[in-house]
């Protein structure tokens, strides 16, 4: 589904940890990185998407042990 205003994603930690998020545009150049604290179990996570043009980027979130990536779409 595209985006409009902001990314909302969920995910599982199994522990407290600091985490690295980026989006990412189709070229590999990263657009925005954030790195935040996360609880250990489910955190919800709502990123700012009004400074995207419009088109394809992914959304990549590292972890301590993981690299996860999701394609995102911009209105």
């Amino acid at each position: 589904n595209p985006v409009s205003d902001f990314v909302s994603f969920s995910f599982y930690s199994a522990s407290v940890q600091k985490i690295k998020i980026q989006i990412i545009d189709i070229t590999g150049k990263i657009i925005s990185q954030q790195i935040i604290n996360v609880k250990a179990g489910v955190n919800e996570i709502s990123l700012d998407s009004l400074f995207l043009t419009g088109g394809m980027y992914i959304l990549s979130i590292q972890t301590s042990a993981n690299v996860f990536s999701r394609k995102i779409i911009r209105e």
